[in-house]
């Protein structure tokens, strides 16, 4: 179960009045005049077996809701109860490393994701295999072109099923034959999975693939 319960988030606004904060990198100072509130007064509980979806217009909150719903971001008041066992997928393609090869970066984004405790040699050619790139394996990434990279990063991401999946906006990468195993691949792991969640501007998608939805609007849940 996810549990949020009176949940705000909120960025600092920079300005030339307020207080003072210290920029080291380049040494001179902003000024704050006020908090921007992303997420007002959120209370959300989701329980095992519902598919959620979120919709809402541009700004509205849908992504850093994702964030602090897989944990990424911390709430800035208000109390928030995660699954551990957590996938959140909100860039696809954020991690991969130019200079490092195929596996390298497999190994790399795993670590940092924590997808597949133990990967091993077997791991990593199933997945090779499924994004079509077992000769490749050893070549740099800056040799690949965008797609090959994307179907990369999309066979390791889905190659295990999280308790709870996370998305913004669907995932679809490839060709034509690509996109229809990318479609199988997270029909299979939202029907295994005990929680999805999906942020999309596509409502129609979101009424065919979950079974609860919620509108954003200007960071508060539409009653």
């Amino acid at each position: 179960m996810i549990n949020l319960k009176n949940v705000y988030l909120n960025y600092p606004n920079y300005s030339s009045d307020g207080r003072y904060i210290k920029n080291v990198f380049f040494n001179y100072k902003k000024k704050i005049i006020k908090d921007y509130k992303i997420l007002k007064n959120i209370n959300l509980t989701i329980n095992k077996g519902e598919k959620l979806g979120i919709v809402g217009n541009n700004g509205s909150g849908k992504s850093s809701l994702l964030k602090v719903l897989s944990g990424l971001l911390p709430a800035t008041s208000g109390t928030v109860q995660i699954e551990k066992n957590t996938l959140a997928i909100l860039n696809i393609a954020a991690g991969l490393e130019d200079y490092l090869d195929a596996k390298d970066n497999i190994f790399s984004l795993n670590l940092i994701n924590d997808i597949k405790p133990n990967l091993n040699e077997l791991d990593i050619q199933n997945i090779l295999k499924f994004a079509e790139l077992e000769k490749y394996s050893k070549q740099p990434l800056k040799t690949f072109s965008d797609g090959m990279k994307l179907r990369l990063s999309f066979s390791l991401y889905t190659y295990q099923t999280p308790k709870c999946l996370i998305l913004d906006e669907w995932l679809s990468v490839g060709d034509k034959n690509f996109k229809e195993k990318c479609v199988k691949k997270l029909n299979d792991i939202i029907s295994s999975s005990e929680i999805f969640i999906i942020a999309s501007h596509d409502e129609d998608l979101i009424n065919r693939v979950c079974n609860r939805v919620i509108r954003l609007n200007d960071g508060m849940i539409e009653q």
